[in-house]
């Protein structure tokens, strides 16, 4: 699906940040530098979408780089890996170590675009919808329905961490003051579950709260079978399970589907666009 078929507006660069270190890495350090050559060489047809392509290491240990998807009832710190790449992401972004951007959209490995033209809709929200400190989606999904009145109410109404966010906004930067604090290090929640419950114990469900659920950039649908037939959604791209994903499969090559979830800890890797500075 290509990002754009016309170049954006305004210039827009590709981040991919590893989460370990390369030096401890190094077959990923080769990986890394053939994707550079890749894009400067114009091997992408995408690759003029966007100004230039790097990659970062978060500089994570082999112990801190955890995700285990079965979560907290098995191990507490079960997503120390996403919490701190996505803070050390923030961090670099608000103290402009990355460079000078007023946006990025954090998008992980699971988000998959569906829809061509996809970053003409991030330049559209980070630029023209009302301003935001985040923007992304609720759960949209169908297979939470049958235990709705069982499930905690930060869960229901979090942004999944897949959003834009606006750097230069000050509950952006309050927020990571509050996900760096000591006492918000422990891993037992995911990131953006924590900055559900911050952001509504300061803003509730006011029209105005800086936290907002209207993206149609992406939509969240983890863990939602979504081969079913006729499925179809408005959004440009779909986070979900990569075990849910038939979009480059024949249906004459499908007869049989079975749902299934990822368990035990694996790699995180991410990659952003980035928006430099902000457009007047």
């Amino acid at each position: 699906v290509p990002p754009c078929t016309e170049v954006p507006e305004v210039s827009v660069d590709v981040i991919l940040v590893f989460s370990k270190t390369f030096e401890a890495s190094p077959h990923a350090q080769t990986a890394a530098n053939a994707i550079v050559t890749q894009f400067e060489n114009g091997t992408f047809t995408w690759a003029q979408c966007f100004r230039s392509l790097t990659v970062q290491e978060a500089n994570l240990t082999a112990v801190e780089d955890v995700y285990d998807s079965r979560g907290y009832s098995i191990r507490k710190a079960w997503v120390t890996g996403p919490n701190k790449v996505f803070r050390s992401v923030l961090r670099a972004a608000v103290d402009k170590s990355f460079g000078e951007y007023s946006h990025f959209f954090y998008m992980e490995l699971d988000s998959v675009p569906i829809r061509a033209d996809w970053l003409q809709q991030y330049v559209a929200e980070a630029l023209y919808y009302p301003t935001a400190a985040m923007r992304g989606s609720r759960y949209r999904g169908d297979t939470w329905d049958g235990f709705l009145k069982d499930l905690p109410t930060e869960l229901l109404v979090h942004i999944n961490g897949n959003a834009i966010y606006n750097v230069e906004h000050p509950w952006t930067v309050q927020l990571l003051t509050y996900l760096e604090d000591p006492s918000f290090e422990v891993d037992s929640v995911a990131f953006d579950i924590r900055i559900a419950n911050l952001s509504f114990e300061e803003f509730g469900s006011a029209l105005d709260s800086p936290y907002k659920a209207d993206s149609l950039l992406i939509g969240n649908y983890a863990q939602m079978p979504l081969w079913v037939e006729g499925f179809d959604s408005a959004e440009y791209i779909r986070h979900g399970a990569k075990g849910n994903i038939f979009e480059n499969i024949d249906d004459s090559q499908v007869t049989l589907g079975v749902t299934w979830s990822e368990i035990g800890p694996v790699s995180v890797s991410v990659c952003e666009g980035f928006l430099p500075g902000r457009r007047q």
